[in-house]
């Protein structure tokens, strides 16, 4: 009776061993972070501890700095290094100049001025980035440069605050100093959160469940994307949102619990974070700032009802990943291309044209908007070699001459934002020609295209890479190109590499040993971070041990009885 106990006891212990592994593998794969997508949960802050915060809406990012609004708290709290340390906090509850009642947004412009939308109180304020206050503009009402809780802010490149103003259905456009600018009205219904980058504007709409996208600073409603839903594209309750150096969009979906990432046209990319309190779980997030840095990109997002702010990170893609570019093939042709674009003329497919003689080659990346003169999507493109007596009036005299090689591209005025690039590339007997016509000096090429209304040639910005034989220009509309060599100009040049000499290698007489002598200390030197991977020999280390420590007890139990 006495062993059948001891044996039963035994298999509980194996059963045992076996769940510890279970846990030992649960808890390594979970120490890996949360991934979802190109990005995985790096850390938070805000939840505990100094700057503990209360319903974060909005987050600015100056610098180091994160300014965050903490709408119960009626203040907003300035983080250093990136969110890893706590520096103060200004405003409180009340109407005076520097208090706030329930603020939510936050922008930081580029004097380092911190703006925040004074939801309650129906107003702007600035303040300096210690929180000093400076002054203040907006009442409640309906009327010009009058406010109905505020709530996203941004900021232009030329330094004008646009105020998403929620119960006005509308966003209004002020200096500095709140003199009022302009109004932007797109059948909003109550709009939320604003981005502005290069010349257009994002607004995210809380009750229409989408994003709309105006042109010229707000004065051209180009479209708009998402519909109501819980499926990839679609949102519930959408507020914030960001956009990055490459124009990807980030839309905080707040009641459905995640972040969204789009092509700047609208187009669905990925998704990450999932409902819940956990680590890389959100519960209603507000607000996004995207940090780009040598060490990759860092989104904030503001998680409201988790009381903290959560940062994720882009991690390595294996190699043969597409790096969050459009996985489909480049479309390559000759003299014609289609273009594959959405309703906005964004383009969804990398496009290659050649010219006939090969010479010439016109390409155009994914996410650029393709429009013809009417500002209507762009569906095909041609591209014809020129020759010199197609070009128009070359004076004779002068800086300049014809190079030799032109392209016509149509339909004239067809306009590509951002830029496209066009570039002709050279045999090495071409490359010969060029440089004598040049006299050597590959800084003389440029690419011009031809202005009819005032009859000159007008120079683009060109590269020359000497290596490849290519000279290449960004282009932003359609019309005749040509290559010419022109001594008043200077092109940005790509030298080809030196040649790489290997030495002959001379033998080697083996050293006597001597003894050692200690090195000098050097100065201590920051460690990099470990490159990441799933650290497997860890795994079957504590694996092996588990076994040997399970079959040692086995072993002493069956010898004890």
């Amino acid at each position: 009776m006495e062993r059948s106990v001891y044996r039963m006891e035994d298999r509980v212990m194996i059963g045992r061993t076996k769940i510890g592994i279970i846990i030992i593998l649960l808890t390594i794969l979970a120490c890996q972070g949360v991934a979802a997508g190109h990005y995985e949960y790096l850390n938070q802050f805000g939840s505990a501890g100094p700057g503990q915060m209360d319903h974060p809406w909005g987050i600015a990012l100056s610098g180091a700095d994160i300014f965050v609004v903490n709408e119960y708290l009626h203040n907003t709290r300035i983080f250093g290094n990136y969110g890893g340390t706590y520096d103060g906090a200004f405003g409180n509850f009340g109407s005076a100049a520097g208090q706030m009642k329930y603020p939510r947004g936050v922008a930081v412009d580029a004097f380092g001025y911190v703006y925040v939308a004074d939801a309650h109180n129906h107003r702007v304020q600035k303040f300096t980035s210690d929180g000093v206050y400076v002054t203040g503009w907006g009442s409640y009402g309906s009327g010009v440069g009058q406010l109905n809780e505020p709530s996203g802010i941004a900021v232009d490149s030329a330094g004008y605050i646009y105020v998403v103003d929620a119960q006005n259905h509308r966003v209004q456009v002020f200096t500095n100093v709140g003199s009022h600018i302009r109004t932007i009205t797109g059948n909003f219904n109550n709009p939320q959160g604003i981005a502005v980058a290069n010349s257009y504007v994002y607004v995210t709409e809380y009750g229409n469940n989408r994003v709309s996208i105006f042109g010229d600073y707000g004065s051209t409603l180009i479209g708009n994307f998402g519909s109501a839903g819980s499926g990839d594209g679609e949102f519930f309750r959408p507020h914030g949102i960001a956009v990055d150096s490459a124009g990807y969009l980030y839309v905080a979906d707040t009641n459905n619990h995640r972040v969204q990432k789009f092509t700047s046209g609208g187009v669905f990319v990925e998704a990450f974070g999932t409902p819940g309190t956990g680590d890389g779980e959100f519960n209603a997030p507000r607000d996004i700032v995207v940090l780009e840095s040598i060490n990759g990109q860092r989104v904030y997002v503001s998680d409201w009802n988790n009381n903290r702010v959560q940062v994720w990170r882009t991690y390595s893609q294996p190699s043969g990943g597409t790096g969050g570019r459009s996985s489909m093939p480049v479309a390559r042709s000759i003299g014609t291309a289609t273009l594959l674009t959405n309703t906005l003329g964004q383009v969804l497919q990398e496009i290659q044209l050649d010219s006939v003689s090969r010479k010439g080659r016109f390409t155009i990346d994914v996410g650029v908007y393709a429009l013809d003169r009417d500002g209507k999507r762009l569906s095909g493109i041609t591209m014809n070699d020129l020759p010199a007596a197609g070009l128009p009036h070359v004076p004779q005299a002068g800086t300049f001459a014809f190079a030799g090689y032109a392209v016509l591209c149509s339909p004239a005025g067809a306009t590509f934002s951002p830029s496209a690039q066009l570039t002709f590339s050279f045999t090495d007997a071409e490359w010969s020609l060029l440089m004598a016509q040049t006299h050597q000096t590959p800084g003389y090429l440029v690419v011009k295209w031809y202005d009819q209304d005032s009859g000159v040639w007008v120079n683009l910005p060109t590269t020359v890479n000497t290596q490849d034989r290519t000279v290449s220009a960004r282009v932003a509309h359609f019309t005749g190109f040509a290559l010419f060599s022109d001594t008043a100009v200077s092109s940005v040049v790509t030298p080809a590499p030196e040649p790489i000499v290997t030495p002959v290698p001379t033998p080697v007489v083996p050293q006597v040993p001597t003894t050692p002598i200690p090195p000098t200390p050097d100065m201590p030197v920051t460690p990099e971070e470990p490159v990441s991977g799933f650290p497997w020999i860890y795994i079957l280390i504590g694996v092996v041990i588990i076994l040997i420590a399970g079959g040692a007890y086995y072993y002493s139990s069956v010898k004890r009885n």
